[in-house]
């Protein structure tokens, strides 16, 4: 499905039925970026230049105005290399390395991870002078490493992302509070995140719907990755996500939809695995 407006923001794979089992029980779901996207599937693409580019555990500074750490993405930097197939090598960066210069520097990797903060503002464009559609998309950001122990973290805007080449980038995941957050315009969709990294060229994105736990990410994302050897994009969200609701239930907490209904899949080819 391709959904619009309001839409994108609803956690289907949460919803119930009349006989209140969930849809994400008898339902596979993946999110196409638009209903164009089906014809640029086709498309011709560069050969990836690495397999895997992390960007994990930003250093945020020591500034009164840092965003809080988040040491659960420490774990995904940990977990996520060793569980990605790779012949064409990888590149992790952490702490000060994580930066927004050395994010906006990616070119085509086979799979973009990026674990932080992401932001979006609903009324203000991060102080950048920009119109139309622009100005929508400097709403929405990542906060990665500060340049300085004093310096705030810096950001990609999603205005920044859409100027990245990402041809070859079968796979963003996007693990992050609020990446798939946006400006909500009429028959355009949202514009945030999700679509920057549509226009750079990814194909797939991993992304969520609202602010989520860290632990509770590092485990799924770590959990993603692990079946995603074997299963398409969408394929392996769902199993982790299914993974993630039978441990709830066993815990007492049928209803607690929160820490996976957040994560969505959407993109040119969801249901495609992975070339190696």
């Amino acid at each position: 499905m391709s959904p619009d407006g309001e839409l994108s923001r609803v956690p289907f794979v949460a919803l119930a039925d009349d006989s209140g089992r969930l849809l994400i029980e008898h339902q596979r779901i993946g999110l196409l970026t638009s209903a164009r996207s089906l014809l640029a599937s086709s498309v011709p693409r560069p050969e990836a230049e690495l397999d895997l580019v992390l960007l994990a555990n930003p250093s945020f500074g020591t500034g009164a105005s840092a965003p809080p750490g988040l040491p659960g993405t420490a774990a995904e930097a940990d977990n996520v290399p060793a569980l990605l197939r790779t012949r064409r090598g990888q590149r992790v960066l952490t702490g000060v390395d994580a930066s927004a210069r050395a994010f906006l520097a990616v070119r085509n990797p086979r799979v973009l991870h990026v674990a932080t903060h992401g932001v979006h503002l609903e009324r203000d464009t991060f102080g950048l002078d920009a119109l139309g559609y622009e100005s929508l998309l400097a709403r929405s950001a990542l906060l990665l490493a500060a340049e300085g122990p004093a310096a705030p973290a810096s950001r990609a805007t999603a205005l920044d992302i859409s100027g990245l080449d990402l041809r070859a980038t079968q796979l963003v995941a996007l693990s992050a509070c609020d990446s798939g957050a946006g400006s909500v315009t009429r028959g355009n969709g949202v514009l945030g995140l999700a679509r920057a990294f549509a226009m750079a060229g990814a194909q797939n994105l991993l992304l969520t719907l609202w602010q989520v736990d860290d632990a509770a990410t590092a485990a799924l994302v770590t959990d993603f990755y692990r079946r995603l050897t074997e299963a398409s994009p969408a394929d392996a969200l769902h199993e982790s996500q299914l993974a993630a609701l039978a441990r709830q239930r066993a815990a007492g907490q049928a209803t607690a939809a929160a820490s996976w209904a957040a994560f969505v899949l959407q993109g040119r080819s969801p249901f495609t695995k992975l070339l190696p």
